[in-house]
């Protein structure tokens, strides 16, 4: 797994862990920050109060982006990254022919 991006100085941490995906061919697998903080028991903040890290790997390439209502930014391509995000969504792609195994961990704070 890559290292973890930090949450800023000014950032208050109210959820982490780690989940594992499985995303078939020609899917996508979207996390939300505020989804990922209520299963952990935790009250999301406001999204405009939301900022988040991620780090996952796979055992293929992937894509990455970062979207918000309707909006759709690619991050990059590979089997493995981290982003370090707002009040946005985060998705992984699968570009290739078989089912890709992976994992992603986070941090989400509230500022």
């Amino acid at each position: 797994m890559p290292s973890q991006p930090p949450l800023a100085g000014d950032v208050r941490q109210i959820a982490a862990g780690t989940v594992s995906f499985n995303i078939a061919p020609g899917e996508t697998r979207s996390f939300e920050a505020a989804t990922l903080a209520a299963d952990r028991g935790a009250s999301p903040p406001p999204t405009a109060a939301v900022s988040w890290t991620v780090a996952w790997r796979a055992t293929d390439s992937l894509t990455s982006a970062w979207y918000r209502q309707g909006s759709r930014t690619e991050i990059g391509k590979g089997r493995w990254g981290t982003a370090d995000m707002g009040g946005v969504g985060f998705e992984l792609r699968n570009d290739t022919r078989a089912t890709i195994y992976g994992e992603l961990s986070f941090l989400i704070g509230s500022r």
